[in-house]
């Protein structure tokens, strides 16, 4: 079955024709990566795009473009398109974002899945350690984690902070980062929010599960961190 691949187009490529050589692992992403075909990058270097006609979920892409009489340029990680509770979760992020943030996601959505990963492995590391996907995500993590990387767009494409100021754990999410007080101010609140939030739906994966809460104790957290990301 035919599975489609995508990439993120360079930002400087030079104003030529390129080709675009498509690599592909069959054994693991640290296997090893074959060149499966070559393609035209098309009229403005826009394709961004391929069909394996022979593709499977666990194999794994990267992409290098070629400028017309040139060398191969730098490697390009590529990724399958999303399965539908993915694509579900992605489309509902996007949706909810404020327009100036989503001006500046590129074409093909790769930096709403970034943080939509990213989101996952905080879900995942809080309190007792869990290993969901979104193929098997429990409805009760979906809002969680929607709103985490909804909150980690905002804070790299809105207030510019890189990833690298974020650290999540055990304990919930920490955003390191030092900037002005209006920054620092709403980064704590929101932080607060957000690890109340994850504590609450994580509730059931404890090792030792507590009694039913409810829906009122995630509203609360839930409201406050659209609140912070709509009003500061």
């Amino acid at each position: 079955m035919a599975k489609t691949i995508r990439w993120k187009i360079p930002a400087d490529l030079a104003d030529v024709a390129h080709d675009v050589h498509v690599y592909r692992s069959i054994d693991g992403e640290n296997g090893s990566y074959t060149l499966s075909t070559s393609i035209s990058a098309g009229g403005g270097n826009t394709v961004s795009t391929w069909a394996d006609g022979g593709g499977q979920e666990t194999y794994f892409y990267y992409v290098k473009y070629v400028p017309s009489g040139g060398a191969e340029l730098d490697r390009i990680l590529a990724v399958l398109e999303p399965g539908v509770t993915e694509q579900r979760l992605a489309e509902q992020i996007e949706g909810h974002l404020p327009e100036i943030v989503k001006a500046r996601i590129d074409s093909n959505k790769l930096d709403i899945r970034k943080a939509m990963d990213n989101a996952l492995a905080t879900v995942n590391a809080y309190g007792t350690p869990t290993s969901w996907g979104f193929t098997n995500l429990p409805a009760r993590l979906e809002s969680v984690t929607v709103l985490l990387a909804m909150v980690l767009l905002y804070v790299e494409k809105q207030l510019q902070i890189a990833i690298r100021d974020y650290t999540y754990g055990a304990t919930g999410v920490n955003f390191t980062v030092d900037r002005n007080s209006k920054f620092s101010s709403t980064l704590q609140n929101l932080t607060k929010s957000l690890n109340d939030l994850l504590k609450y739906s994580k509730l059931p994966d404890m090792e030792i599960a507590p009694m039913g809460i409810g829906t009122n104790a995630l509203s609360t957290p839930q409201a406050r961190v659209f609140s912070f990301l709509f009003n500061s």
